[in-house]
């Protein structure tokens, strides 16, 4: 994998790195999910935060769309939770839930919707979970020779 930063000048690496963090203080790196979520929440304290602190903590960081939970939502109906990009072009749709929490009927058509265009939207229920999707540790992942 081609190092993503080898162009920039230290400077933009300094002015990088001080950037103001989402959400949020940045986690130490290995600190994600230490903090395990109550079996009831996914949002900002719960598996969605893990999910994000896990991405924040990742070199280079892995990118992720949560929408704010605290105003009236312009998405469609439905919409999965997130949706996080990681190196390599790896691109995952989720829908996050507390343990016995089932998938809505609105969020059953958006994600048939999406299956119809080549999407596969991932319902998680634990951080585990998560990192079993992305294949984390890199260990996990299986060679292709």
């Amino acid at each position: 994998m081609s190092n993503p930063f080898r162009d920039l000048t230290p400077e933009q690496v300094e002015a990088y790195n001080a950037r103001p963090k989402h959400p949020g203080q940045r986690p130490e790196p290995g600190t994600a999910g230490e903090h395990p979520a109550a079996e009831h929440e996914t949002g900002k304290h719960g598996l969605q935060a893990q999910i994000m602190a896990w991405c924040d903590a990742q070199w280079p960081r892995w990118v992720y769309d949560f929408p704010r939970t605290d105003l009236k939502s312009t998405l469609p109906l439905g919409r999965h939770d997130s949706t996080i990009w990681g190196p390599n072009k790896k691109c995952f749709c989720i829908e996050t839930k507390a343990k016995g929490k089932k998938v809505s009927q609105d969020q059953l058509v958006w994600i048939a919707r999406m299956r119809a265009i080549g999407w596969t939207v991932h319902i998680l229920y634990s951080l585990e979970a998560f990192l079993d999707l992305v294949q984390y540790p890199p260990n996990h992942v299986q060679s292709r020779d």
